[in-house]
């Protein structure tokens, strides 16, 4: 829970730990922590755009910042 509290994303924190994300987030409610909003925020979708236009591929991207492919893609794409 404090890997949650401090930043990490239920999905790596998931990936760490081998359960699936739903069943993360389920225990997170459980022990009453405030779950985040999930998805890119704009400011972040801008600094995703800003590294893919200095020369980072879709999955440097994907690694770096934890988000699937369709999140950074769609991210790169938010504002066309």
């Amino acid at each position: 829970m404090a890997d949650y509290e401090a930043g990490d994303s239920a999905t790596s924190m998931a990936r760490k730990h081998g359960v699936a994300p739903s069943a993360l987030l389920r225990f997170l409610r459980q022990q009453h922590a405030a779950i985040r909003q999930s998805g890119v925020t704009d400011k972040h979708a801008q600094r995703l755009i800003s590294e893919h236009a200095a020369g980072a591929t879709l999955a440097e991207l994907e690694r770096r910042h934890h988000l699937s492919h369709g999140a950074v893609f769609r991210a790169l794409h938010r504002f066309d």
